[in-house]
C-alpha cells in the first residue's frame, strides 16, 4: 500500500536536509556545493517542497508517479499556534493518507512514538525522521526509523 515507487535504495540511508552544508565554510544550503559534497561523503540528498497541502500528494501521485512522495508530519496539534485548528489535527494524525497513500512518512524525531506514525509502519509505511542535529537526537532515534534526515552535524561518524 505504500511501497511505490521502490524505496530500497533509501532504507538505512543517512539523508543530508537540503545537502551538506556548512554556512561558516561558505556552502550554503540547497546549493552546487553542498549538494557536491553530500555526494562525495556518500549521502542522499533531500530537497524539499514544502507544502502541507494534501493534495500535492495527490498531484505527484497522478501526474509523476516515478517520484517518491512523503508526507511531512510532526505533533502540529500540541503546538498553540495550531491546537483547536482541524487541519492541523488532521495533519497530526495523518488522517489524509487512506487518499494520498504517501511512498514514505517523514515524522519529526522527537515525536517517534505517535500512535498514527506507529498504525502506518505496522500497515508497511516506510518512514524517515527530520532533522536531526547532533548525536544524542540519532542515538535517541537510531533502529527507529528506516531513514535518517540530518543537517548541522556529520552523522557518518555515528552511523
Amino acid at each position: 500500500m505504500f511501497n511505490k515507487p521502490d524505496m530500497s535504495a533509501f532504507m538505512g540511508k543517512s539523508i543530508a536536509h537540503r545537502g551538506y552544508f556548512d554556512n561558516e565554510a561558505g556552502i550554503p544550503e540547497n546549493s552546487l556545493a553542498c549538494f557536491q559534497a553530500a555526494i562525495e561523503k556518500s549521502f542522499a540528498i533531500e530537497l524539499d517542497i514544502q507544502c502541507f497541502d494534501p493534495r500535492a500528494l495527490l498531484w505527484y501521485k497522478k501526474n509523476a508517479p516515478q517520484v517518491a512522495r512523503g508526507q511531512l508530519a510532526e505533533k502540529f496539534w500540541e503546538k498553540e499556534e495550531y491546537n483547536g485548528k482541524p487541519l492541523y489535527f488532521v495533519l497530526t494524525y495523518m488522517l489524509t493518507n487512506v487518499a494520498t497513500r504517501p511512498d514514505f512518512i517523514s515524522y519529526k524525531a522527537i515525536h517517534k512514538d505517535n500512535l498514527s506514525l506507529n498504525i502506518c509502519r505496522l500497515l508497511g509505511a516506510k518512514t524517515a525522521c527530520y532533522t536531526l542535529k547532533n548525536a544524542d537526537e540519532l542515538a535517541y532515534v537510531n533502529g527507529d526509523f528506516d531513514m535518517y534526515i540530518f543537517d548541522s552535524f556529520d552523522i557518518s561518524q555515528y552511523r
